[in-house]
């Protein structure tokens, strides 16, 4: 056992531990996404098939999470200022769940508007959170960097318990 390595590893796996909780709590608690799932801080509004409702607004600068659920089986046209979200994702096991994001790096905020694309009247469930753009990078940033450290620190530990320790020079 090579105890310098052992505790090099240590030290380099605790610091990846370390980014990685700074990562997901700006990615989580900062940029307010943690909020998204608490049902009571969701809105609900009824849409009849065709007509719209206007959920908040993006800012300049920064991102838009929208989560909402319906009784639908497809997700709902989601746009802000005419144009689609920059990713959407959805959930069809029991509620359905769907997700929608927004970047504004132009020079302008824009309002959110759902719009009941199917032929039946729909309650729909949504809530909306921002955060700067640059605490969203920053965060994942940590995450990732810290995922690595992680795994460096790892493999210098394995190494440092693996490893023999060098043989004490001859005296003579």
């Amino acid at each position: 056992m090579r105890r310098g390595m052992v505790i090099a590893g240590a030290v380099i796996l605790l610091i990846g531990v370390a980014a990685v909780a700074g990562g997901l709590y700006l990615l989580v608690e900062q940029s307010g996404l943690g909020n998204l799932a608490v049902t009571s801080q969701k809105t609900t509004v009824v849409l009849a098939p065709g007509t719209n409702a206007t959920i908040g607004a993006t800012k300049m600068g920064e991102a838009t999470i929208v989560d909402y659920t319906n009784n639908a089986s497809a997700p709902l046209q989601v746009t802000s200022g005419g144009t689609a979200p920059i990713a959407k994702t959805g959930s069809t096991s029991g509620e359905k769940v769907f997700v929608a994001v927004f970047v504004t790096l132009g020079t302008s905020s824009a309002p959110i508007v759902i719009h009941n694309n199917q032929t039946a009247t729909l309650s729909v469930q949504y809530a909306s959170a921002q955060s700067s753009i640059g605490a969203l990078a920053y965060g994942g940033l940590l995450l990732l960097g810290g995922g690595g450290l992680f795994v460096v620190g790892l493999i210098v530990l394995i190494l440092g318990f693996v490893l023999r320790g060098r043989p004490p020079p001859n005296q003579q």
